[in-house]
């Protein structure tokens, strides 16, 4: 069966948005994304390519106002299906410059390229949430561990959990998206 839903806006919209307050719609982004993950990861597939023009929304902006709750729906686009875990080639990936995980530029030294790439763009889409911005990073900020720095950096509980999802060995990352999840400090999603 192929359900479809409607979902008229993108994440980049939102996060772009004058009244975007990231850490008032965290959890309401955090939680959709990461069990979409986690139910990918479970059956055996990753998305590689996770980033805020890959989510959609169904609140409409002008209702993003400080006193409103979020009350829309939030979900993953752009899940190739034909990727299965296991089966990444780094060399003939196709993933943006900005979403590249370490393990892509040096996978000798950082790990390998699996599930856990997820993780780390998990990682980087919640820094925009955050952040209110998209943020880009070339492949030597990367390299040399930018994100995971500004994410130590945040005003934010939620610093220290992010911060460890971009890590640059991928064993130093969570090992599972509901890892990530529990690590934010809220209850597990149902999966």
């Amino acid at each position: 069966h192929l359900v479809v839903e409607r979902c008229d806006h993108r994440l980049d919209q939102y996060i772009a948005s004058p009244v975007w307050d990231g850490s008032r719609w965290f959890r309401a982004v955090a939680r959709p994304v990461l069990c979409a993950l986690e139910h990918l990861h479970r059956a055996g597939y990753t998305h590689k390519n996770l980033h805020p023009r890959n989510v959609f929304c169904t609140l409409h902006l002008d209702r993003l106002h400080p006193d409103s709750t979020f009350s829309g729906a939030i979900k993953l686009g752009d899940v190739e299906v034909n990727t299965l875990l296991g089966s990444l080639d780094v060399l003939n990936a196709k993933i943006p410059r900005w979403l590249v995980p370490p393990e892509y530029l040096n996978t000798s030294e950082l790990g390998p390229m699996d599930h856990r790439m997820d993780i780390y763009q998990a990682g980087l889409l919640l820094l925009c949430v955050l952040h209110g911005r998209i943020m880009r990073y070339s492949f030597e900020e990367i390299s040399l561990g930018l994100p995971a720095r500004n994410a130590e950096k945040l005003d934010s509980s939620h610093g220290p959990a992010i911060a460890r999802a971009l890590q640059l060995k991928v064993a130093d990352r969570f090992q599972t998206a509901l890892e990530f999840w529990r690590a934010l400090g809220s209850s597990p999603p149902l999966v």
